[in-house]
């Protein structure tokens, strides 16, 4: 009975791997439909939501039903209660994907993304893929160094997320009002598509120490004047 019920615990996590892979590759397929107005990729990463959907769906279930016949305590507890906090913050990536490929569409066959920004945003999809799938490194490997990295990584996506405005309170601006709301909502989509890959990561830090991520880093914080010792 036990051996299942590890199993289980065990197969929670395969399904939260799954469900980061899916949605990194989603923001990266919808990264190229919007720079592209590739109307069929568009609208395959739109259905293909529903996977990460019924992905998170069921884990909810077996974690619900986990609590329910096991009562599990300690680490196996944080196993199930972090779990399905990733799994939100999992689904609401691949939501945020969407958002992207629905923006492609609906500006279909004209591009939302200005020229002079189309390096911009793909570094933007780039990185936030990669975040993702160091998301999915650290959810496999508990490594809790790779994780706290992940915040680090994120001042990356911050800095691009300020280009874009920059270009937008530009007195040289001349891509209109509408091309305006479009580059501003797919800021805001990347940045919290990262933001909640670095969730995901410090869900893992607490799951691994039973310590948020936020307390470890000032527990490493050197002592005032230090930095000139």
């Amino acid at each position: 009975m036990r051996d299942a019920y590890h199993e289980e615990l065990d197969s929670i996590g395969d399904s939260l791997v799954e469900m980061a892979r899916l949605v990194g590759s989603a923001i990266g397929r919808a990264t190229t439909a919007i720079l592209d107005s590739d109307l069929k990729l568009a609208e395959s990463v739109i259905e293909a939501d529903a996977k990460v959907d019924e992905l998170q769906h069921d884990l909810e279930g077996r974690a619900i039903a986990l609590l329910a016949r096991q009562q599990p305590v300690a680490t196996d507890l944080r196993i199930v209660v972090t779990s399905l906090r990733m799994s939100a913050d999992l689904e609401r990536s691949g939501d945020l994907a969407q958002h992207v490929a629905k923006l492609a569409r609906l500006r279909f066959p004209e591009r939302a993304v200005p020229s002079d920004l189309h390096a911009t945003i793909l570094e933007m999809g780039q990185l936030a893929q990669r975040l993702m799938a160091k998301a999915a490194e650290v959810i496999i490997t508990k490594d809790v160094d790779l994780a706290m990295q992940l915040e680090t990584d994120d001042d990356e996506m911050d800095l691009l997320h300020r280009t874009l405005f920059r270009h937008l309170i530009d007195d040289r601006w001349k891509h209109g009002i509408e091309t305006a709301v479009d580059v501003t909502l797919l800021g805001r989509y990347y940045e919290r598509f990262a933001d909640h890959a670095v969730s995901v990561a410090k869900r893992v830090v607490y799951l691994v120490t039973g310590e948020h991520a936020d307390d470890l880093q000032v527990d490493v914080q050197p002592p005032t004047g230090a930095e000139g010792a």
